[in-house]
């Protein structure tokens, strides 16, 4: 990122759109940190941090982010994404592995 590596929302969009094609999946997890460091209010950052801890079976942090999103964002399709992670959680933690889930 020649241009501002520094734009919390180039981050955002640049890593999501590399979480979507399943490409550089821990970069794109430390842009989203340093977008969200750089503004923790903006919901869709939230949203796609969540999403990334998600896609890398951390269901604790995703939940945490995904409710967190919820707050801001009223789109009928967040509460589906809190559901997966707790769903996978409570799947994890009682034994039977984890993961599945949608898309975001």
């Amino acid at each position: 990122m020649k241009v501002n590596p520094n734009d919390a929302y180039v981050l955002n969009y640049l890593a999501y759109s590399w979480l979507e094609r399943n490409y550089n999946i821990e970069e794109a997890i430390q842009m989203l940190e340093k977008a969200y460091a750089l503004t923790k209010d903006y919901p869709y950052i939230i949203d796609s941090i969540g999403w990334a801890y998600f896609l890398t079976n951390d269901y604790l942090k995703a939940e945490q982010y995904l409710k967190l999103s919820l707050i801001h964002i009223s789109e009928p399709t967040r509460p589906l994404y809190i559901s997966y992670a707790v769903f996978s959680l409570k799947k994890k933690t009682a034994g039977g592995g984890g993961g599945g889930g949608g898309g975001g």
